[in-house]
C-alpha cells in the first residue's frame, strides 16, 4: 500500500516545465545518451528497465572542468541527450558544461531534486522536474517519457520564465492548454520580488523532495517563495 501511494504522488508531482522543442514523449527509437551522476547510480535501474533505449553515462559530481569536458565531448554529434541534475548550484562546473552542451545539443533536462537546476540550464528546450531519484519518481519519469503519463504536476517554487504544463494530448486524445511563454529562463539574479538567485541560496532554502510531494498533492497550483 506505502509502494502504491508513492507511485501516486510520484506520478501527480512530476512536472514537465517547459518543452519548446516538443521532445516529450521521445519518438527515437534508437539509443539516446543519459548523463547521470554517479552518486545516483542505484537509482537508475527502473528507469533503464522502462526505458531499455537509454544509454547511461556517468558522471561523478565533484568532477573537475576538464574531467567533465573530457566525458561529455564524445556526446556533442548525438541528436538528442538526457540530463539527469543534482543540486547544479552546489557544482558550477556540472552547469557550465551542461549548459554549453545544451546550447548546441536537443537536450532534456531531469532535475533529481532542485527545480533550481533549470535555472543553471537556461539553454535546455526541455525540462523536467521529478523532484527525487526515488523508485517511484524513476518509474514516473520513465512513463512520462514514454508518453503513457499524461504530466500534471506544478512547481512548487516560482521559477522566471517557467511554463506549466505544456501543450500535450491528455488520455482522452485532447490539449491540455499551457500557460503563454514569459521569459528565457536565466541564470542572472532572479529579477522577481522576493526570489533571489540559486547559486546563492542556503543550505537551508533547498527544495526538498518532501516539501515537493506535499505541495504537489494540493489540487490547486500551490507556490511559495524562498525569502531574500
Amino acid at each position: 500500500e506505502n509502494l502504491n501511494i508513492a507511485r501516486r504522488i510520484a506520478r501527480e508531482s512530476i512536472t514537465l516545465v517547459r518543452d519548446s522543442a516538443a521532445l516529450i514523449p521521445l519518438s527515437s527509437h534508437g539509443a539516446i545518451p543519459l548523463l547521470w551522476p554517479a552518486e545516483l547510480k542505484s537509482a537508475l535501474a527502473p528507469l533503464i528497465e522502462r526505458s531499455s533505449f537509454l544509454q547511461p553515462h556517468l558522471l561523478p559530481l565533484q568532477a573537475s572542468a576538464a574531467e567533465l569536458e573530457e566525458l561529455i565531448e564524445p556526446l556533442r554529434d548525438a541528436e538528442l541527450i538526457l540530463i539527469g541534475t543534482y543540486n547544479l548550484q552546489h557544482h558550477p562546473a556540472w552547469a557550465d558544461r551542461l549548459d554549453a552542451l545544451a546550447a548546441g545539443n536537443e537536450v532534456v533536462l531531469i532535475a533529481l531534486s532542485s527545480p533550481y537546476d533549470l535555472l543553471q540550464v537556461p539553454h535546455a528546450a526541455t525540462c523536467i522536474c521529478t523532484y527525487s531519484s526515488s523508485a517511484a519518481s524513476m518509474e514516473a519519469l520513465a512513463e512520462l517519457l514514454s508518453g503513457t503519463l499524461t504530466p500534471r504536476g506544478r512547481l512548487p517554487v516560482e521559477l522566471p520564465g517557467a511554463v506549466y504544463n505544456p501543450p500535450l494530448p491528455d488520455g482522452a486524445g485532447n490539449v491540455i492548454p499551457s500557460v503563454p511563454p514569459a521569459q528565457s529562463l536565466v541564470r542572472s539574479p532572479s529579477p522577481l520580488t522576493g526570489m533571489i538567485s540559486p547559486r546563492n541560496l542556503g543550505s537551508g532554502l533547498k527544495m526538498t523532495a518532501k516539501k515537493s510531494f506535499a505541495l504537489a498533492r494540493n489540487s490547486r497550483a500551490s507556490r511559495y517563495r524562498c525569502p531574500a
